[in-house]
């Protein structure tokens, strides 16, 4: 399978299995951005997503945008997904159970803060952790990743 064609890529509220959807952003290597909301990604009994660890090569992906996901599931996604021309990125976690602990999709949103460059010239960067507000929000140098908490 080819998509080689496919620059965007929208999910609303569906539910394709991991690894289908695994196939699908690695048959599509000139995806600038990728778009996920309400979608859970099914992993069935029979593979869990930690036994599959093929990265991803996405090297035109611009911007990464999850919203309303599962804090539990989408780490083992953004783990997989490499993207060295990313801009933007946003995840949006929804609670499943309460308290649900989001040290994973933390540390697995947190690689993309080394995915720019240092700005020109600049031999160190600032890093920041914050939270407030029902956000947490971490950076590198002025670029900043927020996960929000919506009620």
């Amino acid at each position: 399978m080819s998509l080689s064609g496919l620059r965007t890529l929208t999910l609303n509220s569906t539910c394709p299995t991991f690894h289908e959807f695994v196939a699908i952003l690695q048959a599509s290597p000139d995806l600038q951005f990728l778009s996920l909301k309400k979608t859970w990604l099914e992993t069935g009994l029979e593979s869990p997503p930690n036994s599959f660890n093929t990265k991803v090569f996405l090297p035109r992906l611009r911007g990464l945008h999850i919203y309303e996901a599962s804090a539990y599931q989408n780490p083992f996604l953004l783990d997989r997904i490499e993207a060295l021309s990313l801009e933007t990125f946003e995840v949006t976690a929804r609670y499943q159970r309460i308290p649900e602990d989001f040290t994973q999709l933390c540390e697995s949103s947190g690689r993309y803060i080394g995915a720019f460059p240092l700005p020109c010239g600049e031999m160190e960067a600032l890093a920041q952790i914050g939270v407030m507000d029902n956000q947490l929000r971490f950076g590198v140098g002025g670029r900043t990743i927020t996960i929000r908490n919506q009620r």
